[in-house]
């Protein structure tokens, strides 16, 4: 029968038995030798199996209480005080009501473009195609989507006019 080969783990543990206060270093020198691979993690994790260290304890989740601004008596409360107007994006949002380019609002502001476009995108400056209220089941419904088709098909033939005109430009 063949001998069992021996884990990287095994090795670490059967080292430190012997000798519990053996640097990683000097054990990562041994274990090349023998050509196995090892990791610090495999080095903590077996003196942690010996008792040679203790657990570190788990950080526990923050609790889930909403944070207040201020206590009752009426100190300021923890973090980042929060007064009208201070940040980047409120100053942004007001700059581009302004009607203030975007090159303009980053030298004054000093921001990037990318926080101008992001603020201009979500404080709803222009509605959005499908925001529109839909009255189905009426005939209002049936009469705008006619409107609509007929709309379309004045554009289609527009459309399909200035194509031949070009075409016969080319060809001609």
């Amino acid at each position: 029968m063949a001998a069992k080969k021996q884990t990287p783990m095994d090795f670490i543990v059967a080292r430190l038995k012997k000798n519990p206060d053996i640097e990683y270093a000097k054990l990562k020198q041994a274990a090349d030798k023998k050509k196995l691979a090892i990791f610090p993690i495999m080095f903590g994790r077996a003196k942690l199996m010996l008792g040679l260290t203790k657990p570190k304890k788990k950080k526990r989740a923050a609790s889930k209480k909403p944070a207040r601004a201020t206590h009752t008596s009426g100190k300021a409360g923890r973090g980042r005080p929060r007064s009208a107007g201070a940040s980047k994006s409120a100053r942004v949002r007001e700059l581009l009501e302004s009607g203030m380019s975007t090159a303009q609002i980053v030298k004054r502001v000093g921001c990037s473009p990318n926080l101008v476009y992001v603020v201009k995108s979500n404080s709803g400056g222009k509605p959005r195609r499908n925001a529109q209220p839909t009255t189905r089941g009426t005939t209002l419904d049936v009469d705008a989507a006619l409107r609509s088709f007929k709309e379309l098909e004045a554009e289609r033939d527009r459309l399909r006019a200035t194509v031949e005109k070009v075409n016969r430009i080319l060809a001609g």
